[in-house]
């Protein structure tokens, strides 16, 4: 779920909220067929007293209708979901409002789970004012669709900046880019983009260890097979590094870690011990 508050014309503060519901999980019917796990959102305004009510479905519905995309089998829209209000104290317009809606299995081409990006407004209609964005297609995110990048499975919203999260490719340990807002505004120029990873811009060339990685299609723990790079829990085997021993009085438990892909959204997961001072870091830099 994503959240921003909206102010109605003729109101003089933002007391009411609209909320944008994913459910990835959920078919869509084209034509005759079920599309399962083709996801979509649904829009809501919440307001001060508690009542609310329906605005709008989003899915990518057919390829005859308005919406960028074709709702298909395991695209998963709506997996994650970021929304502004990029000017709060104003009235809200379609400009202001924005959500962007992260669709990590779309397939694209001959790549399955390549993953996309769509972008609305929450104060508008879908297809008017959409904008759909994936790798290589001039948006700002450089590269070209590939298998399992997964482009878009951790977005978050800024005043002036939508950051995309790609976990699985094509840098080793994953990306994450910060789009200008006239890049993923309909009709706005192509501004440049800022890129993070792992050894540049002052990060750590090596992601966070983490415990044993799940298989990212069957939920089943993966058996390391040496060296491999990537991360996440149901994402592809990472570099493990050896853990150091910690001195009992350096060594704490917390229920969660973070997880080790640069650009992934965290999940929970059991934790090892790991020394004091290195916990603190991580908490710090959170």
């Amino acid at each position: 779920m994503a959240i921003a508050p909206y102010r109605p014309l003729g109101t003089s503060t933002p007391a009411d909220s609209i909320l944008a519901i994913g459910s990835p999980g959920e078919g869509v019917v084209v034509g005759t067929e079920n599309r399962l796990n083709a996801g979509r959102v649904v829009q809501i305004r919440i307001r001060p007293d508690g009542t609310w009510s329906y605005l709008r479905e989003l899915k990518q519905g057919t390829a005859d209708d308005e919406v960028s995309g074709t709702s298909e089998t395991g695209d998963r829209m709506g997996e994650t979901l970021a929304a502004v209000n990029t000017a709060p104290n104003a009235v809200s317009t379609i400009a202001s409002m924005r959500l962007a809606v992260g669709t990590p299995g779309e397939g694209l081409g001959t790549a399955t789970r390549a993953g996309a990006v769509h972008t609305f407004s929450m104060a508008g209609s879908a297809g008017l004012n959409d904008r759909w964005i994936e790798a290589g297609d001039g948006d700002g995110i450089p590269g070209t669709p590939g298998t399992d990048q997964q482009l878009g499975r951790s977005i978050h919203f800024t005043a002036t900046r939508l950051y995309v999260g790609m976990p699985f490719g094509p840098n080793a340990a994953g990306a994450l880019y910060a789009l200008p807002m006239s890049n993923v505004t309909q009709g706005g120029t192509v501004a440049p983009v800022t890129t993070y990873k792992p050894g540049s811009g002052g990060l750590p060339p090596t992601a966070w260890p983490s415990d044993t990685p799940l298989d990212r299609r069957s939920g089943t723990a993966a058996r390391p097979s040496g060296p491999a790079l990537g991360a996440g829990p149901d994402g592809p085997p990472h570099v493990r590094r050896p853990v150091a021993e910690p001195k009992p009085s350096q060594v704490c438990r917390f229920p969660h870690q973070h997880q080790p892909t640069f650009g992934a959204s965290r999940r929970s997961r059991p934790s090892r011990p790991v020394p004091l001072l290195i916990q603190i870091a991580g908490v710090r830099a959170s």
